[in-house]
């Protein structure tokens, strides 16, 4: 079935996970249509996503920003800013929409669905649906939707450790192997305002850890992270 029908046809069902109605029944179908689909379709389809997926990107921004910075105010601005790029990190935006459910409803064109479906364009799914209501309802119904999906996220990342993921695996392998890991950047792919990055963290030039972002430093945290994991408790 063609991937804009299969959306149109869900619109109640995409809705109901989303638990927001859309005004503008234009606006969601925009949200879900990557540009391979659009570029398969320029004669029907008017555009694609990622003009709202930048709008979504700077609302989350927003909203991440503002709830932390009302409900943590011990915390000093190094310390808001990285819980912030916890919460909006490429890894966290898989999370939301897998959690919801709708990256079965993204409209690709043939070439990407005969691929598996990458996590980036899972990610940036979340955040083109975030722009869509905020542009429907406004900026109170965007962060009614957000916090309404992340609520068990905000809580586990306020709660993990705030030292850096790099640090840790930093000082175990100057501990065990007396070198530093290395950080290698094995693709770099999407649209010029929103990069995005899959890294490999090397030791003794075997790969021990992988990671994927929307800039370097998120993929290269997530490279370590995903190495610590591997490695097991650090003593």
């Amino acid at each position: 079935m063609d991937p804009l029908l299969h959306l149109r046809e869900n619109r109640a069902e995409i809705e109901r996970r989303l638990g927001y109605s859309f005004v503008n029944e234009e606006l969601m179908e925009l949200a879900f249509i990557h540009k391979s689909y659009f570029y398969e379709n320029e004669a029907t389809v008017p555009a694609h996503n990622e003009r709202i997926e930048f709008l979504g990107d700077a609302v989350l921004q927003l909203l991440s920003s503002d709830y932390l910075y009302k409900n943590h105010p011990l915390l000093n601005e190094g310390e808001l800013s990285q819980y912030r790029s916890r919460l909006v990190d490429a890894k966290a935006l898989f999370g939301y929409s897998e959690k919801i459910g709708i990256s079965e409803f993204l409209v690709l064109g043939k070439g990407e669905r005969r691929q598996e479906k990458r996590d980036s364009l899972v990610a940036n799914l979340f955040e083109a649906v975030l722009g869509a209501i905020y542009l429907d309802g406004g900026i109170e119904k965007a962060s009614n939707f957000l916090f309404s999906q992340i609520k068990e996220q905000i809580q586990s990342t306020m709660s993990a450790p705030s030292q850096s993921l790099k640090s840790l695996l930093q000082e175990w392998a100057q501990r065990t192997h007396q070198i530093l890991p290395e950080y290698v950047v094995i693709e770099e792919s999407g649209p010029d305002h929103r990069r995005f990055f899959r890294i490999e963290v090397r030791l003794t030039e075997q790969m021990i850890g992988y990671g994927e972002g929307f800039s370097k430093k998120e993929a290269e945290r997530n490279a370590a992270d995903d190495a610590l994991k591997k490695i097991g408790p650090i003593v």
